[in-house]
């Protein structure tokens, strides 16, 4: 999840529209090495498939006012049909973690 929660992170915006990933790499072009933040952990091998289903998942997904909106269940149900997945109660859940840490984190613009 530590993964998650940092991608998740530099996905957000300024009032200019710069994500932080994007801060971050300007400022990595000037010093020539990668700062601090740009650094995060590693995604675990047997987590990769998860991660891009996730984010296949999260490709579809509706916002709303408040921002993005929980994953329902049909949504998950159609993406399985769609690609021909049938998902262990395990990986059902760490989706919906995912889904979970991905709208835990304020999307409103930021100053970096």
């Amino acid at each position: 999840m530590a993964y998650a929660e940092h991608e998740f992170d530099l996905g957000r915006v300024d009032k200019h529209g710069t994500t932080k990933r994007q801060h971050l790499m300007q400022v990595a072009k000037q010093i020539k090495r990668a700062p601090a933040g740009l650094i995060g952990p590693k995604l675990p091998r047997e987590m990769m498939y998860l991660w891009g289903m996730f984010k296949s998942l999260n490709a579809g997904r509706d916002t709303g006012e408040s921002g993005p909106k929980p994953l329902s269940s049909t949504e998950i149900k159609a993406w399985c049909d769609l690609y021909k997945e049938e998902l262990t109660v395990w990986e059902l859940n760490i989706l919906r973690n995912l889904d979970t840490a991905y709208r835990s984190v304020d999307y409103r613009p930021v100053n970096f």
